[in-house]
């Protein structure tokens, strides 16, 4: 049963939430900045004639993602991804089993990502400002003194003791044993020649708060995305 058809487009330019629900029989047209998460998660109706209170368990599902989209699926059923400029297709497929009705319905669920805008191609062997250092290091970048005027949502991913917690736990050890993860100023003074100043310089001239995260073979550099559950979303997949 061909349940749904999602249009997600991004921009460059309008604003949105991160989270989406993808509905049975609905088509949906999303607007989200470029290199921005967005999150979803796929609800499917029942077959006509199926209640709630049936038995019904999945036997099978099925998720086709294309190689360049990066995703992740977590234990409450939602998807963050990013992807590069172009047109994608995800495809869910799942059966289910009505053990109370004798019957099975085999849904497929097909989302077409539409990613609009340019894409910043930044090399990593020249402007990544952790270099080709192994292991996770995250930098946040922020204005302080603008903290009041931020959306509540993502002043608590800067607050947040879950992601200090997290980076603690998950970042690369300097010599000193320290987690390899900062929340600077943007006008933090840079005079010696670390990391985290190469950071802020790779940082210059685009908008706050922004995140760099790099784990030595891929890194990227983004807007801080609105939530909490979509920032550590993106950390992992660079761990």
């Amino acid at each position: 049963m061909k349940s749904t058809l999602l249009l997600l487009l991004f921009a460059v330019v309008a604003n949105a939430q991160d989270y989406h629900p993808v509905r049975a029989l609905q088509q949906q047209a999303i607007t989200i900045p470029i290199n921005k998460p967005i999150s979803f998660k796929i609800q499917t109706s029942l077959k006509p004639g199926w209640v709630e209170t049936d038995r019904i368990t999945p036997f099978r599902s099925i998720l086709q993602i294309p190689e360049a989209v990066a995703y992740l699926f977590t234990n409450d059923g939602t998807y963050y991804v990013w992807a590069p400029v172009g047109t994608y297709e995800i495809e869910s497929s799942r059966v289910l089993i009505n053990w109370t009705k004798q019957d099975i319905d085999d849904q497929t669920v097909s989302i077409i990502l539409t990613v609009t805008g340019t894409s910043p191609t930044p090399n990593p062997e020249t402007t990544n400002p952790f270099s080709n250092a192994l292991g996770l290091r995250v930098v946040i970048i922020e204005e302080q003194e603008n903290r009041s005027k931020l959306p509540k949502s993502q002043l608590a991913i800067i607050t947040s003791l879950e992601i200090r917690d997290y980076l603690d736990n998950k970042c690369a050890k300097d010599p000193d044993n320290n987690p390899e993860w900062r929340f600077l100023d943007q006008n933090t003074p840079t005079t010696a020649p670390t990391k985290w100043a190469k950071s802020l310089a790779e940082h210059s001239g685009k908008p706050v708060p922004w995140i760099i995260i790099s784990n030595g073979t891929k890194w990227t550099s983004v807007a801080l995305p609105n939530t909490i559950a979509a920032t550590l979303a993106l950390i992992k997949l660079y761990e």
